[in-house]
């Protein structure tokens, strides 16, 4: 069966429910205002990520240096407060605020219509191992074959090496054919870099850049949704 990958987080999962679980915790921990620390969580996120464009991310070192870079967000010297809250926040978090777009039937359609799943995930602050037991809490882990990760192969989105990472792993569990889309919330990262590596793209549009959706950007190569349901019309379309 043909391959599609999906990025993560903003595409299955919501980082921002995980993330206000987090703050929740350090706030606790640290006495300080939960919404200040939610702000600046977020801000040292969107930090690492102009980092990454930037390749000032290590990629060798993905998790320690954006870990780093959110210390100096947080104004905060004591990682370890930083690290129980990010452990307990795994623990915590419920699922139903997890899940976007109902990304289970979304993926069991994408199943049903023969095509295999993989992700591709870049990280941040917390390691890949967290990302693999909220998707299993949240039920999605049954129904994806492969999952990659930045911190595990040493490479991220956009780069192609993440994406022959994800080959790779596929052809270790059997599955040979190449991955033929991916799917995505940054035009960076997730289209360009399926793009990159040519692949069809699908960038997921939840800051509402196009004014309707499905669209197509590329004929025959990039689309964009503002939903992931509107994801298997442009599947289907592919198939006529």
């Amino acid at each position: 069966m043909p391959v599609i990958s999906f990025d993560v987080w903003g595409t299955l999962i919501s980082p921002r429910a995980y993330v206000w679980k987090v703050a929740r915790h350090l706030a606790t921990y640290t006495s300080r205002d939960v919404s200040e620390v939610f702000r600046q969580i977020l801000e040292g996120y969107a930090r690492i990520k102009e980092l990454r464009a930037k390749e000032k991310i290590r990629p060798e070192h993905i998790v320690q240096d954006s870990l780093e870079v959110l210390l100096i967000s947080l104004n905060l010297s004591n990682a370890e407060l930083v690290k129980r809250s990010l452990a307990k926040a795994v623990l915590t978090v419920d699922s139903n605020d997890l899940i976007l777009d109902s990304s289970p039937e979304v993926l069991k359609e994408v199943r049903r219509r023969s095509f295999n799943v993989v992700t591709i995930g870049n990280v941040v602050f917390w390691p890949s191992w967290y990302t693999r037991a909220l998707l299993e809490k949240c039920g999605l882990s049954p129904l994806i074959d492969v999952q990659v990760y930045a911190d595990e192969v040493w490479c991220y989105k956009p780069r192609p090496c993440i994406f022959e990472a994800a080959e790779k792993s596929l052809e270790a569990a059997g599955i040979k054919p190449r991955i033929v889309a991916h799917i995505g919330d940054s035009l960076r990262e997730d289209f360009v870099g399926a793009l990159w590596y040519g692949l069809k793209a699908v960038f997921i549009d939840r800051e509402g850049l196009f004014a309707e959706t499905p669209v197509v950007l590329i004929p025959s190569k990039g689309f964009a949704i503002k939903r992931l349901s509107e994801l298997l019309s442009v599947i289907d379309a592919w198939r006529d």
